[in-house]
């Protein structure tokens, strides 16, 4: 019921994340867009930040309907994620909900 997008520096570029926010826009999901270009890989480098993916997808035709207008993007080590993930995901629920 919830999407969560990571977004890395290639993020808004992949195929196949565009092909998941397509579906799940027609499941009716709500979405998350997090930032995670601060966290380590396994081999200790970090990514650089990267574009929402989210801002190329619309639900309507209304301008404000875009997806990263009406869903919150957050950034995992600033906004302290592992504290806050659950709260985000009952947050983009509720907007789903009404």
């Amino acid at each position: 019921t919830v999407t969560v997008v990571l977004i890395g520096f290639e993020t808004y570029d992949i195929d196949y994340v565009d092909h998941a926010i397509m579906q799940s826009c027609q499941q009716g999901n709500a979405f998350i867009g997090l930032k995670i270009h601060k966290l380590k890989d396994l081999g200790g480098s970090h990514d650089l930040i990267g574009k929402n993916p989210l801002h190329k997808y619309r639900i309507g035709s209304e301008k404000n309907s875009i997806l990263s207008n009406i869903f919150h993007e957050h950034i995992w080590h600033e906004d302290d994620g592992e504290k806050n993930l659950s709260n985000w995901i009952k947050e983009a629920a509720k907007i789903v909900a009404g």
